[in-house]
């Protein structure tokens, strides 16, 4: 892949982890129907989704 695909490719695994927290932790957070196990691993998938966006973006930033 080229730099700028991973790059693109980064910042869309931190969207997906962004949508974790708001469908998997906030929402039902204001509706009142937590299920503590439901929230770890969300919290846990966003986690990771964030370390591989970041990396992923770093990866393809320009060296120069």
């Amino acid at each position: 892949m080229e730099r700028e695909e991973l790059k693109e490719v980064g910042k869309q695994i931190l969207n997906i982890g962004v949508a974790i927290v708001v469908f998997a932790i906030i929402q039902p957070f204001i509706k009142h129907k937590i299920d503590v196990i439901t929230t770890f691993f969300a919290f846990l998938s966003y986690i990771a989704l964030t370390l591989i966006g970041a990396y992923l973006i770093k990866k393809g930033g320009k060296q120069e």
